[in-house]
């Protein structure tokens, strides 16, 4: 089974109703134990239920593609999955191991999360389709061998264990670790979802809950600009600092081991185990040099809000990867987005954070760049122009000299980033 961080179907209605309320969510992930025979014959219960609405799915689909000019046409959508489940709930089936189950007696706010899970996969195969994709594959059946995610809004938490609705109105116990614990604590949990591992095995929590919004600085007295940059991010403040920041290449240290795998990999036999083999070996490596880019990023974003400062300016990018175009450049130059993540999601963490602690964030359009930057000096042109137009907007002195230091990020104590 593939683990997606879609997983975590919180819709975004919700979300802005949250907003609107003075709360703002967030997701917190972690390791949890947990009974793990009580979960596994709830998974084999909740694939059964995936395959049961895959196969109604496939009977809407061949309805609609038979049904005559001006009859209504029935979508694949959650709703439709909730009125097929009424009519279903009192069906009785049998497992593979020959255990008899009556789908009535698992939470019907779980069954409606595995349904709502199918109809979004439904949803992302058509569009997939529409857009001219044809590798895009349709939902598959499951095994019962696989573990299927499950998510609940319904439980209850108490003693850092949260407890939820299990087969036959069974509580199942799951013992949050210490960090979950910690990060729970005297918040109001909204939603939950649980994972496994698929390299290790072991079970995974995502909790999301409800923080109250901080009251939001309206006349800030410290301004960090911040110019984004594939190569370099420079930063400047209106204290005089300056910081320039490299772009972490995790791909230097994954592409020689990638070539050497599907080097190996060459000259063994298409579909063979050694084949197949060293084919997922290359594709765990590419999914962790991703998702060190990913991580370099988060632990970025928060850094930037570390101190003092009280506003962001940041500029806004012309292009769909979120750069600039240099004064002689072209889009073949703006390679280096591939190796060290996309601007666009850099921007997406940093404005993340900065809600959560009431900071407002301004957008200019980004600076022009002047032909080539070897020098370090010209690397803070756009980021003092930035500043520049950030303390006309707020009213605040633009400062005569820059001093550059050196940007470290790393955890402290308390799990809280520094800077030097």
């Amino acid at each position: 089974h593939k683990i997606n961080i879609c997983c975590i179907i919180f819709s975004r209605c919700t979300l802005e109703k949250e907003e609107k309320e003075g709360k703002i969510p967030k997701t917190y992930k972690g390791k949890v134990s947990l009974d793990e025979s009580a979960v596994m014959h709830l998974s084999k219960i909740l694939i059964h239920l995936w395959n049961l609405g895959l196969i109604q799915s496939h009977e809407l689909l061949t309805s609609n593609k038979c049904a005559e000019e001006g009859q209504k046409k029935v979508s694949v959508t959650p709703i439709t999955f909730n009125f097929w489940l009424t009519k279903v709930k009192d069906r009785i089936f049998e497992l593979e191991d020959q255990t008899t189950v009556l789908l009535k007696d698992v939470s019907v706010d779980l069954s409606r999360q595995v349904l709502k899970m199918l109809a979004g996969a439904w949803q992302s195969y058509f569009e997939l389709r529409k857009r001219g994709d044809t590798e895009a594959r349709p939902p598959s059946p499951k095994k019962e061998g696989w573990f299927q995610t499950m998510a609940w809004s319904n439980f209850t938490v108490r003693q850092g264990s949260i407890f939820v609705p299990g087969y036959q109105k069974n509580r199942i116990e799951i013992k949050l670790g210490d960090y979950l614990k910690r990060m729970v604590e005297d918040k109001e949990v909204a939603y939950v979802t649980l994972y496994r591992d698929r390299f290790s095995g072991e079970f995974n929590l995502s909790v999301v809950v409800k923080n109250p919004a901080p009251k939001h600085i309206e006349h800030p007295k410290v301004i960090r600009a911040i110019d984004l940059g594939a190569g370099d991010i420079a930063v400047s403040d209106s204290s005089g600092a300056e910081y320039l920041i490299p772009a972490r290449r995790p791909d230097k240290h994954w592409m020689p081991l990638i070539a050497q795998v599907e080097h190996r990999a060459e000259r063994c036999i298409k579909g063979s185990r050694a084949y197949k083999r060293r084919m997922k070996a290359r594709r765990v490596m590419h999914e962790k040099s991703g998702n060190q880019k990913d991580s370099y990023q988060r632990k970025l974003a928060r850094a930037l809000f570390s101190g003092e400062v009280e506003a962001i300016v940041i500029g806004k990018g012309k292009t769909r990867l979120g750069l600039a175009q240099s004064e002689s450049g072209t889009p073949d130059q703006h390679y280096g987005a591939q190796n060290t993540g996309y601007l666009f999601r850099q921007l997406l963490y940093i404005k993340e954070k900065a809600k959560e602690r009431g900071i407002p964030v301004v957008e200019f359009p980004d600076p022009q760049r002047k032909g080539e930057l070897e020098d370090s000096q010209k690397k803070f042109f756009a980021s003092r122009e930035l500043l520049s137009l950030g303390c006309k907007k707020f009213k605040i002195e633009v400062p005569n000299s820059f001093v550059q230091g050196e940007f470290i990020f790393n955890q402290g104590k308390g799990g809280k980033p520094k800077v030097a």
